[in-house]
């Protein structure tokens, strides 16, 4: 139980924190376990404290116990006495787990005081024996590393003497942190000579205090070192005065005129995310009255109808048009989260992989800051780790087989994000021994999944695919990380599920390249509506690559299955009719097609009637209906009937379940 009396927000606030400061303890030991830098032990041993401070003030004194101890293992380190080596490494993730362990028991509310005795003793004994650690250190390290310059009161030619003053926000609630990062800062570009309060007094969490005093050592300008100084948070004033020296006049000083505007941080609030879900309905439901609205306001008008009223009403709802796209454009903004909220958790779970597996494995991501509806992100959890766990277990070969195939022991996997239009495309790579096409067709008549017939008669990419299907698994044995057979198909729905479509390009020896293209949001879509007896279908653009109009004579059949040719290229032609269990439309003359893309293929949707492009709002269809394959939700339309969202990747699997027109996905 607490000592501490903390309201409901308060204490949401508190894990939100704690979540942050987690995340960041997790990349630094990870970046430690790369390269040991001052700068890395600095911050690692500031997110401890920040951790410790925070715990205590609420009353969670083993979370606090804990970091404490974290704490005095890294200023061994930075004074000298400790190496980086394998073993803190390891205590260092024992204490990360058992922080999230006390974290999730918070959550809960079944959070109570536990025993840490056994890793607090660990830790302990770790700072005790000091340098005596007879275990190799990692690279980066080196005895004595941080310790300071013993003589700092001569200035050599070029160095200069500050006293910079920094004063806090009004409404900053740990100035001993914020003063510990600016001491971090300011040791950055020279030699901290003074501090008050003292290093040794923020560490300990100082007391209240408006104004945080340094002397400083340094070959900077004023104007760099006030650069520096922006970084930290809740500063309200800074000030570098530089001291007398021999080559200079006594009181040069510099105060930036507008330092204490450009000190001051971005202004946030935390929303939780209904709020916004909520707001993106309401605004949902304007788009559909504003595209009614233009549409009685252009019928009027063009009936010549209403008369000065009418124009009016067409002004108005043009410029109700532009605000609310304006108003739809901001909550849109609003939603996006950079896709580093999942990316990050990845850098550890390939670590600890790969040390089950026995492998060792170079891990790179890029494009953190991409960004994508929040939505659309949680969606796309399970799917890049079942993607990571392949690429481990499956991708990346063993050090002595990589070595027999004159590769390096270590593999490479690399896991990238970009946007293209409207579109987010996610790249996992890796460097291993590739997909044998011929293996995954045997293991699938093995399992039952396909006869040896179908086998004989697929192509490339439809045996490349078979990885998707429930139950399929290449591996000998069933182990913890892979066997069973799972996984894969889960990449496959989740993607279906948020309108994503994924490529695999696979070399024997050489590697796989897995391409998810997933759209920005799922809310409101540009869409091209398409007729089919008398019901009306939205087709999202972004799978629409063209619309083709068709003489009949151009419509082939082979192998029992319609085709066309465009450009020199057969693709296979469908029907939405298919829906209905419809036979192929003959007779017509000229066929309207629409051109989609499904994986990296093409295929021809054929429609009664092109009507035209517009926006719309994604409704979905409610838990009396459920999941409708084909159709991924419904919209309102101006004139305010229902037009079906048709959803095309779904609507191609429930035609290939009966005929194998494309390749599988």
């Amino acid at each position: 139980m607490l000592g501490f009396s903390i309201s409901k927000e308060e204490l949401k606030v508190f894990l939100e924190e704690l979540e942050e400061l987690l995340q960041g303890f997790e990349l630094q030991i990870l970046n430690l376990e790369k390269q040991v830098t001052p700068e890395g032990v600095q911050e690692l041993f500031r997110i401890a404290h920040t951790i410790k401070g925070s715990a205590a003030s609420i009353g969670y004194d083993s979370i606090a116990k804990l970091t404490h101890t974290v704490e005095s293992v890294l200023d061994s380190v930075r004074q000298g006495k400790l190496q980086v080596n394998r073993e803190m490494i390891e205590l260092f993730f024992s204490s990360l787990d058992l922080l999230r362990q006390f974290k999730d028991g918070i959550a809960s509310g079944k959070y109570a005081n536990p025993d840490i005795s056994g890793l607090h003793h660990s830790l302990e004994s770790l700072v005790k024996k000091g340098g005596e650690k007879k275990e190799p250190a990692l690279k980066g390290t080196s005895k004595g590393q941080f310790s300071k310059s013993a003589d700092s009161s001569l200035l050599a030619p070029g160095e200069n003497l500050y006293e910079v003053v920094i004063r806090f926000a009004a409404d900053c609630e740990l100035p001993s942190v914020r003063a510990f990062q600016a001491h971090l800062e300011l040791e950055k570009l020279g030699e901290v000579l003074q501090s008050f309060p003292t290093l040794e007094e923020l560490k300990a969490g100082a007391g209240e205090f408006s104004e945080f005093l340094v002397s400083l050592k340094s070959r900077k300008d004023s104007d760099s070192i006030l650069r520096s100084l922006k970084s930290v948070s809740e500063l309200s004033e800074a000030k570098v005065v530089k001291m007398a020296h021999p080559e200079q006049k006594e009181g040069d000083s510099l105060h930036g005129p507008d330092l204490k505007q450009e000190l001051k941080t971005a202004r946030t609030i935390r929303v939780n995310v209904d709020v916004f879900e909520n707001l993106m309905n309401l605004v949902g439901e304007i788009v559909i009255d504003k595209t009614r609205l233009i549409s009685l306001g252009t019928e009027l008008a063009s009936r010549g109808e209403g008369g000065v009223y009418g124009e009016e009403i067409l002004e108005t709802t043009q410029h109700l048009d532009k605000m609310t796209s304006e108003l739809q454009e901001q909550i849109m903004k609003a939603r996006l989260v950079p896709i580093d909220l999942i990316f990050k958790k990845f850098p550890r779970m390939v670590r600890d992989l790969s040390a089950r597996s026995g492998k060792t494995i170079e891990f790179e991501m890029f494009g953190e800051d991409t960004q994508l509806d929040r939505a659309i992100v949680e969606e796309m959890i399970d799917p890049l780790i079942h993607l990571l766990r392949n690429a481990v277990d499956h991708g990346i070969e063993p050090p002595e087989i990589r070595q027999n195939r004159g590769k390096p022991a270590f593999g490479r996997i690399k896991l990238s994000a970009y946007q293209e239009e409207n579109h987010v495309v996610i790249q996992l790579q890796d460097d291993g021994g590739g997909i044998d096409v011929e293996k995954v067709k045997h293991r699938a008549v093995e399992k039952g999944i396909i006869t040896k017939e179908e086998s004989k008669s697929m192509s490339y990419q439809e045996a490349l695919y078979l990885i998707f299907l429930p139950g399929f698994s290449t591996a000998e044995k069933v182990t913890d990380l892979s066997g069973r057979g799972v996984g894969m198909d889960i990449v496959k729905a989740n993607l279906q599920k948020i309108g994503g479509t994924l490529d695999i390009k696979t070399e024997v020896g050489i590697g796989t390249t897995f391409t998810v293209k997933i759209p920005l949001t799922l809310a409101i879509v540009q869409a091209l509506m398409v007729l089919h007896h008398h019901t009306v279908f939205a087709i999202p653009l972004g799978v629409v690559r063209e619309i083709v109009k068709l003489q009949e004579d151009k419509i082939q059949t082979l192998g029992g299955k319609q085709v066309f040719v465009l450009r020199g290229e057969v693709l296979p032609l469908t029907w939405i009719g298919e829906f209905y269990d419809e036979p192929f439309p003959e007779h017509k003359g000229v066929y309207n097609i629409v051109v989609v893309s499904y994986g990296e293929s093409l295929v021809g949707v054929l429609v009664d009637e092109f009507l035209n492009k517009q926006e719309v709002v994604i409704k979905t269809m409610g838990s009396l209906i459920g999941d409708v394959s084909g159709v991924a939700g419904a919209t309102i339309l101006g004139d305010g009937t229902v037009a079906l969202i048709f959803d095309v990747q779904s609507f191609l699997n429930l035609v290939s379940r009966s005929r194998r027109f494309s390749q599988a996905a």
